[in-house]
C-alpha cells in the first residue's frame, strides 16, 4: 500500500475503512499463501471457540454462552459475549531420532 514508513496509525485505518472487505476471501487467499510457502502437502486443521465477555446495550450480535470452564453437570454457567472461533493450519514439525545427533 505504500505506507510501510508512516507513522501515523490514522494512516492505515483510512486506507482500509474506504472499501469493503470479504473475510473468507482474504482468509483464502492467506491460506494458500501458507500453503505454498511451506509446501505443505498434508492440510491439518485445528478450530477453537472462545466468548469474549462483553455486555452493554450498545454491543452488537453478543449472545448468552455456556461457560465450559465453570460449569458442572449439575450447575450451568451462563456468560453474555461474542463468540470468536479461530482456525489454526497445524504444521507437524520433522522429528530426529536421538541416535542421528550424536
Amino acid at each position: 500500500m505504500g505506507l510501510q514508513g508512516e507513522q501515523a496509525f490514522a494512516k492505515y485505518h483510512r486506507v482500509l475503512n474506504r472499501d469493503q472487505w470479504d473475510a473468507l476471501e482474504g482468509a483464502k487467499i492467506l491460506l494458500l499463501q501458507i500453503i505454498t510457502a511451506l509446501g505443505i502437502t498434508e492440510l491439518v486443521v485445528a478450530l477453537d471457540d472462545h466468548v469474549e465477555r462483553r455486555s452493554g446495550e450498545k454491543i452488537k450480535n453478543k449472545g448468552c454462552y455456556r461457560d465450559a470452564v465453570r460449569s458442572s453437570r449439575g450447575f450451568v454457567v451462563r456468560c453474555f459475549g461474542l463468540k470468536w472461533v479461530a482456525m489454526m493450519v497445524v504444521i507437524k514439525a520433522e522429528t530426529q531420532h536421538l541416535d542421528d545427533l550424536e
